[in-house]
């Protein structure tokens, strides 16, 4: 059920961004993620609550990010893909300037409790990387043709674009640490050996969209 809420979620908000439905649609998730409390409701759970909440939280925190890429793609009808290849190369530098600047540097800890591999000076090594990631894909995306005029390209829209992206991809990576240290497990899959698992990939891009998209509503809308 909650593979089908998800993805008929993510397949709403793309007919919307390209014009094709109306934003009402939206008003039909409400009664959908009910469902969960219905379901519990007839199969007798021991744990409603427990099962309920993470069934949501999967929802809320996987299905929404990338439902929201959707409107960072289309604008005008026009599908701007490069603005999400920008994130994510902002998203990944930030995570290797954290890891390189760290590892050769670092000495105090920024969270010990929830993630004792990172860094003040790490996260220093993000902010220099995830900067100047932002002023190359800005001047990149500034000479693409037919974007020109569009206000996020510019490199003012980027260094915020940059800041959120310095703030809330280190908060996405120690969410997701907590999350797995509350459940006493080192990675969240076994997909990806070596990395933490699957999530770890993109634990810190899934977290930084809905606040790029807010910015993008008042920045640009």
């Amino acid at each position: 059920m909650g593979l089908l809420i998800g993805t008929l979620f993510f397949l709403i908000s793309y007919f919307i961004a390209l014009g094709v439905l109306d934003l009402r649609y939206m008003l039909l998730f409400p009664s959908l993620l009910l469902s969960f409390f219905i379901l519990e409701l007839f199969i007798n759970s021991k744990r409603p609550f427990r099962n309920i909440g993470i069934n949501l939280v999967g929802i809320i925190y996987i299905c929404t990010s990338f439902s929201l890429l959707h409107y960072l793609t289309y604008y005008n009808g026009q599908y701007i893909g490069q603005i999400i290849i920008g994130i994510i190369l902002c998203v990944w530098m930030n995570d290797t300037g954290a890891y390189v600047l760290g590892s050769l540097i670092g000495k105090h800890k920024l969270v010990p409790n929830i993630s004792p591999n990172n860094t003040i000076e790490g996260s220093l090594g993000g902010l220099i990387a995830t900067l100047l990631t932002a002023y190359l894909v800005s001047t990149y995306l500034s000479t693409y043709p037919g974007f020109e005029n569009l206000q996020l390209l510019n490199l003012m829209g980027w260094m915020c674009v940059a800041i959120i992206v310095i703030i809330f991809a280190s908060m996405g990576d120690l969410v997701e640490s907590q999350m797995k240290r509350s459940l006493k497990i080192k990675d969240s899959g076994s997909i990806m050996p070596g990395h933490g698992g699957f999530l770890d990939r993109f634990d810190a891009f899934i977290f930084v969209i809905p606040f790029i998209v807010a910015f993008f509503v008042l920045y640009i809308k």
